[in-house]
């Protein structure tokens, strides 16, 4: 038959090893938590960010631009080749801002 005395040691080491994982996962769990937290002073990152948005849009103008400057003066059509150019550079700077920032809001973390 089992001995009382041993099933007491028996449910005190448990309970030992019990409270000691229990332990172990608050740590874990809180060490996740300041991982997700944001940051009292994200400048950088918000400085960061509106550096890529500024970018993309520039980016975009600059070459609509250049190969609108340069398809006219290949071409002879002077200010034809440069306007619509610009204003598809300027849709494109545009739609970058937007895929930018659409993808920095779906990476933020909740």
């Amino acid at each position: 038959m089992s001995d009382p005395g041993n099933d007491h040691s028996d449910q005190d080491d448990l309970a030992k090893r019990k409270a000691k994982l229990e332990q172990a996962l608050a740590k874990i769990k809180d060490d996740q938590a300041k991982a997700r937290a944001p940051e009292g002073n994200d400048f950088g990152s918000n400085y960061s960010k509106a550096f890529r948005l500024a970018s993309e849009f520039v980016g975009g103008v600059l070459v609509g631009a250049v190969l609108g400057w340069g398809i006219d003066r290949l071409l002879g059509t002077s200010p034809i080749g440069l306007i619509v150019l610009l204003i598809l550079g300027f849709a494109a700077g545009v739609l970058g801002m937007a895929r930018a920032s659409r993808v920095d809001d779906d990476a933020a973390p909740k």
